[in-house]
């Protein structure tokens, strides 16, 4: 649909101040209507003017010296490490202008995984020089022949000069994978073959105790188990006790009663069944 002519000029101000002027030979633009088309009735419309010059008090002075923006952000939400090979290698990425110099901060953060254990903490300064458009960060990992379950860390930037960061990708997760094998490496190559449940136990507690931070959780779960199986047989006890010596109405029997008589010595066992271990 063409404006009326009545509202030409207007329409061609609206234009001007949305588009930038244009030189003379690339802004004309021309409508071609087919005779047929149009009603006999109606005026020939009028050719589009060419778009006028933007008003200047429309355009701002920041709209003047617009400057494409930098985006520096890492190539990925999530990168992958295997301790066997002792490193990462994270990619950084710039994005937009390469004509200009900018520089950030990078620093590992603890996350399942802590620095010295699993890997090497570790913080510094990247430049982007005109022209670059990658770089890399390495972190080196800490190994060891203990089976180690998946952890991670974080890798942040931070305090940007002469550019912005990603607004999702200005932090990444580093997950530190293990090729070890579990409970230890003298199961490599028997996976599916028949073990013996005995030394397969040993290796576990062996891989508790060599674990460090594993070995006294695991140690109190069993003492709890033993006291669990502690508490079993002193029920076993007091039954026999009870069977045995209180309920049995003989003179030889009363010296082993542990209260003055048969009666309360019965609610003192029945005590002792109900009261927390």
């Amino acid at each position: 649909l063409f404006p009326r002519p009545s509202r030409q000029k207007h329409f061609a101000r609206i234009v001007g101040r949305l588009v930038p002027a244009m030189p003379q030979s690339k802004t004309r633009s021309v409508v071609a209507v087919r005779p047929e088309s149009r009603p006999e009735s109606s005026p020939a419309l009028p050719l589009l003017q060419p778009a006028l010059p933007p008003d200047p008090s429309f355009i701002s002075e920041s709209r003047l010296s617009v400057v494409p923006e930098i985006v520096v952000q890492f190539g990925a939400s999530i990168f992958y490490g295997e301790l066997s090979v002792g490193a990462v290698v994270l990619n950084i990425d710039r994005h937009g202008s390469v004509d200009e110099r900018c520089c950030m901060r990078y620093e590992t953060q603890n996350a399942s995984a802590l620095a010295g254990e699993t890997y090497i903490a570790q913080a510094g300064s990247l430049i982007f020089e005109p022209g670059e458009v990658s770089k890399t960060v390495t972190v080196q990992l800490v190994d060891s022949d203990i089976f180690r379950a998946t952890v991670e860390f974080r890798v942040a930037l931070s305090e940007p000069e002469g550019c912005i960061l990603g607004a999702y990708l200005h932090t990444c997760r580093v997950k530190v994978l293990d090729s070890n094998y579990f409970p230890s490496n003298g199961y490599q190559g028997k996976v599916g073959e028949d073990f013996s449940r005995l030394m397969l136990f040993l290796g576990y507690c062996r891989w508790t105790i060599r674990a460090g931070k594993l070995m006294w959780p695991c140690l109190l779960i069993l003492l709890l188990d033993l006291l669990r199986n502690a508490y079993l047989v002193a029920l076993v006890a007091l039954d026999m006790y009870l069977v045995n010596v209180v309920l049995v109405d003989s003179p030889e029997t009363e010296p082993r009663l542990i209260c003055d008589s048969r009666v309360e010595t019965t609610y003192a066992l029945a005590a002792m069944h109900v009261v927390p271990w």
